[in-house]
């Protein structure tokens, strides 16, 4: 007996770790999430740092006369600090109890829309199965 793998005397209901699909779909829907996570969260960062909120949005008075308002003037810095501590907060939030509000909440609000979308359109692929998984079994 050695401590190396062999695949020769594998039947074929045995496979190797990789050959399954649901290891290849959780690695790729891993890294898909990853890279457009990163994406977001590189251009919110950017957007915020550079101050494009607060100049779209003086740019926006400036069209309707507005910038120089006692009120309005005052409008894009208020934007601008309201996104920055929104996103704070929402990063000060642990990932658990984003999945426990989706899998509480969401679901069973998206539910009734899902059911409606399977029977009304499941010849599309999409929507061609039934809603399965945590929280979907219940009605």
């Amino acid at each position: 007996m050695g401590s190396a793998f062999s695949r020769a005397g594998l039947g074929p209901e045995q496979k190797g770790v990789f050959d399954s699909p649901e290891i290849w779909g959780t690695l790729y829907s891993s890294v898909l999430a990853l890279i457009l996570g990163t994406a977001f969260g590189v251009a919110a960062a950017v957007f915020l740092a550079e101050g494009f909120v607060a100049d779209y949005a003086f740019a926006l008075l400036r069209i309707f006369k507005l910038q120089f308002h006692p009120f309005w003037g005052k409008l894009p810095r208020q934007v601008d600090n309201l996104l920055r501590n929104l996103i704070e907060l929402l990063a000060a939030i642990p990932s658990v109890v984003y999945g426990l509000w989706g899998l509480f909440v969401v679901i069973p609000l998206v539910r009734p829309a899902c059911h409606w979308l399977h029977a009304k359109m499941g010849w599309v692929p999409l929507f061609g199965t039934d809603l399965s998984g945590p929280g979907m079994l219940r009605p």
